[in-house]
């Protein structure tokens, strides 16, 4: 991020200098930090519009067992049905296979989806998920965005 080829691909100053925690950024983001949501997914699903929820397997900050733990109480007419699905194994595609295997896909981790909600569990990430398995976020949201989850 603070080479001048990522600079100049995000449109960055050459001064601007990337961190990986920033404190006013923090300072401006604390009042939104363990907040409950629940309340606000369920007009976005009625909406139409697709909700992604993921964690790292191995996130002990907010990680799959707190999910799992306030999804019930979301007030959404088909949350019973979300539940009633299956979890299945996400595999990675060819192009995000596991180092030294060019052929098989592998375990990427997990993924519950029904109507417009998404649940994931990244495998072999922690709390920053991108920086700990980068080509399985990228798949992730890549997918997401493609509407093929």
């Amino acid at each position: 991020m603070n080479s001048a080829e990522g600079k100049a691909v995000l449109n960055v100053p050459a001064s601007d200098v990337w961190v990986y925690h920033s404190a006013p950024v923090h300072a401006h983001l604390n009042d939104d930090i363990m907040k409950p949501y629940s309340q606000l997914i369920p007009p976005i699903l009625d909406a139409g519009l697709p909700v992604l929820l993921y964690q790292g397997q191995m996130d002990m900050r907010d990680g799959v067992a707190a999910t799992m733990a306030w999804l019930p109480t979301m007030r959404w007419a088909k949350l019973s049905e979300w539940f009633a699905t299956n979890r299945t194994t996400w595999v990675s595609p060819a192009g995000a296979v596991e180092p030294n295997d060019n052929t098989v896909p592998k375990y990427a981790g997990y993924i519950r989806s029904f109507g417009r909600l998404t649940h994931m569990t990244v495998g072999g990430a922690g709390h920053l998920v991108p920086m700990d398995q980068p080509e399985r976020a990228q798949d992730m949201i890549q997918r997401f965005v493609r509407g093929q989850l």
